[in-house]
């Protein structure tokens, strides 16, 4: 854990095996046998950045429609499809960490009105 909390990484999972050929290492020698292990995976892995995606559909009233493109873009929302009808229906896609925050300001912004 120490070595992917000092890459700075997230979201990942390094597995270390270590066959034992007879000779006890102790605690300690375990711990710097496995840390060793990690940091050198670590060091040679091909290190993938990506975004979690999430997807969430909501509508709004008309008269929201320039207050909801000024979240989405503050957000970096996409559209996936929008229909006008009685109301606003749409679908956007956003970072997954972004995801509570987004929601909580539509609501906030909307009093309330929009409809998730």
């Amino acid at each position: 854990m120490n070595m992917i909390e000092k890459h700075e990484l997230h979201n990942v999972l390094v597995v270390v095996t270590r066959y034992f050929g007879g000779t006890l290492l102790g605690v300690g020698g375990l711990i710097q046998a496995y840390g060793e292990g990690a940091k050198q995976v670590i060091e040679h892995a091909n290190i993938i950045e990506t975004e979690i995606i999430r997807t969430i559909k909501f509508s709004y009233h008309f008269d929201l429609v320039a207050t909801v493109r000024n979240i989405m873009n503050k957000y970096n929302a996409k559209i996936i499809e929008e229909k006008y009808d009685k109301d606003v229906d749409a679908e956007i896609s956003i970072n997954g960490g972004y995801l509570e925050a987004f929601k909580n300001e539509l609501f906030e912004s909307s009093k309330g009105q929009i409809r998730l």
